[in-house]
């Protein structure tokens, strides 16, 4: 909606501006998608060409270029959004009640946090960045036993993470919400398919 109520469609999440001349509102400038050029100089002054799109070896393909001000690698920009967005699962599960009696590390809490939180990033990122920023989670831990042998983990809990981070993967591409992740994962704990390598007394 517009300051008038009035409907205003939407083009890859910006304005198109049905006023004029069907051009693309990004925040800072006008995009004219017929011919493939902004209408209007960038204040970063990016280009060699101020109302070229295509310029400095980037393009619509490899870049992005948000709100018309700045634009970046896609790769970079990509690579971003996906490790906040991934370390905010992380967050979120970490808050989490402990579903299991507390006890030593690599319990069955430890174990089902890895599966869900895999499974959620599955879910809301992606099954390749779940793969990737869960095992680059775990060779940070083995780096840094390496450093800090004095505060380093259960031999072999490295090992025990990325086979429940692969279960929460394959729970991940098939749950439909994270109340099915949350469900799911907790069946794979309490079925015994997760690797638990200090098991408690479960709650009845």
């Amino acid at each position: 909606m517009d300051r008038d109520g009035a409907y205003q469609e939407k083009v890859n999440g910006v304005t198109v501006d049905h006023k004029g001349m069907d051009l693309n509102y990004f925040g800072a400038r006008y995009y004219n998608p017929v011919i493939g050029y902004w209408i209007s100089l960038d204040k970063a002054e990016q280009f060699w060409s101020g109302y070229s799109y295509t310029a400095n070896g980037f393009n619509p393909v490899n870049a992005v270029d948000p709100d018309g001000n700045t634009v970046g690698s896609y790769l970079v920009s990509k690579t971003i959004v996906s490790y906040y967005r991934t370390n905010q699962v992380y967050k979120d599960v970490k808050m989490m009640k402990d579903p299991y009696p507390v006890g030593g590390k690599d319990n069955e809490n430890d174990a089902f946090k890895h599966v869900y939180a895999s499974a959620e990033i599955t879910r809301r990122v992606g099954r390749l960045d779940a793969l990737v920023w869960g095992t680059a989670r775990e060779l940070y831990g083995a780096v840094k036993t390496k450093l800090f042998p004095n505060d380093s983990p259960t031999p072999g809990s490295g090992k025990m993470d990325l086979t429940n981070n692969s279960l929460g993967r394959e729970i991940g591409s098939n749950s439909k919400s994270s109340h099915e992740s949350l469900k799911l994962s907790k069946e794979t704990v309490d079925g015994g398919k997760a690797n638990v390598m200090n098991p408690t007394n479960k709650k009845d």
